[in-house]
This record gives C-alpha cells, sequence and structure tokens, in this order.
C-alpha cells in the first residue's frame, strides 16, 4: 500500500499547460518528505516532452501493474530506472514508453497549490528537503526535555486562545469520535478515537492548555 493511489481521479483541460491533466489521490510514502498521503496530483503525459532524470513521474509497474509514482534517477537505451524519494536503493524495475502515464507538475496539499520540480533541479530540492527534515528530528530529540520544561511553564491563557483564533472541530470515525486543534486553518493537534491526551505539533504546548480544550 506504501506506493498505491486510490482510483479516484479526474481529468480536464488545462489552459496553463494547454494540455490534458489528470488529478491523481496520492496514498503512498516512498515520495515522503515531497509528497505526502492525500496530496492531490496534478499529472500531465508525456507528448513532445522527453523524460528526465528528476522527473516525478506516475507509471504501471511491470511486474503486476500498480499505480506507482516514483523520481527518475536514469534514462538508459533499455528503460527508465526509478526510485523513491525516501528510498536508499533503486526499483529494480526498468519502464518502457508505454509504462508511463505522465508525470507530475503539481500537488495540492492543505489547500495550497505547490509546484513539483523535475529535471536536474527535482532531486536537488529533494535531497535539501530531506536532510533539513533529518536536521530537525535530530534538534527535536536533543531538545525534547528542554521543550517539555518549558511546556509546563508557557504562556497560557483563555485570552490569548481567542486572539490566535484557536478552535476546536470534532467529527466521527469508525473508532468514535476525534478531535482536530486549528489555528485559523492549519491543523496543529489531534486527539485520535479512544485518547484522553492530545497530540500536539512542536512549538504549540508552549502556550496551549488542555484544560481550554
Amino acid at each position: 500500500m506504501s506506493n498505491q493511489h486510490k482510483d479516484k481521479n479526474s481529468s480536464y483541460f488545462s489552459k496553463r499547460t494547454g494540455t490534458n491533466c489528470q488529478k491523481l489521490l496520492y496514498m503512498g510514502s516512498s515520495m515522503y518528505p515531497t509528497l505526502k498521503p492525500t496530496d492531490i496530483l496534478e499529472v500531465i503525459p508525456y507528448k513532445k516532452q522527453k523524460v528526465q532524470v528528476g522527473d516525478v513521474i506516475v507509471f504501471f509497474r511491470p511486474d503486476d501493474n500498480q499505480k506507482i509514482v516514483h523520481r527518475v534517477i536514469s534514462v538508459e537505451p533499455n528503460g527508465v530506472r526509478t526510485r523513491g524519494d525516501y528510498h536508499k536503493e533503486a526499483d529494480s524495475w526498468r519502464l518502457k514508453p508505454g509504462d508511463i502515464q505522465g508525470y507530475v507538475i503539481h500537488f495540492q496539499r492543505q489547500n495550497k497549490q505547490r509546484r513539483i520540480f523535475g529535471g536536474i533541479a527535482g532531486p536537488v530540492l529533494a535531497r535539501a528537503v530531506r536532510t533539513t527534515k533529518l536536521i530537525y528530528c535530530f534538534t527535536s530529540v536533543l531538545l525534547k526535555p528542554i521543550y517539555h520544561r518549558m511546556a509546563l511553564k508557557g504562556i497560557k491563557s483563555e485570552r490569548l486562545y481567542a486572539l490566535l483564533k484557536i478552535r476546536v472541530i470534532s467529527f466521527c470515525r469508525p473508532a468514535g469520535k476525534e478531535s482536530h486543534l486549528l489555528i485559523g486553518r492549519r491543523i496543529i493537534g489531534r486527539l485520535p478515537p479512544g485518547k484522553i491526551h492530545w497530540q500536539i505539533k512542536f512549538p504549540f504546548r508552549l502556550f496551549i492548555d488542555e484544560k481550554f480544550l
């Protein structure tokens, strides 16, 4: 399931690209952190353009015809090689032109459209994003004890909540009620079904007290 995409997609003609586009719902993990589950991908077919190293492409895996989204790492006489941004090893297959459905030019996440960079810039930016994520995770581990101590003494008040427009929305899941904590449209916390403690993103716990929620 890590590389699969649901069949919910739509096609339309894009004035921006002058070609038929397709929207796909991404539900994989192999392109993290470039892509995340529930991203909406905008895919256009290759016509006169050639497949380039760095392109993020949608293709049918040769061995089982499963739809995959990975990045091109080489274009060789015997086929196109790919790899997920999250993976260290290249995919075992080589793609033929008929296997490739198109390439991703944009994706939508939380109502924001973002560009997918292909060509030479694609892998460079992907590595930069991944390195930034690793540094962030490493720093978070080192600073976690300090962060928790600061959170206990953070600035917390109902007036601050009103100023930041903090709100809670709840909805039903098969497992029970789930709640999300938002600042504007940004989700900063989550209370899963059956849990009593919130999962609040860094650094928002510094000024959020669960008793006010």
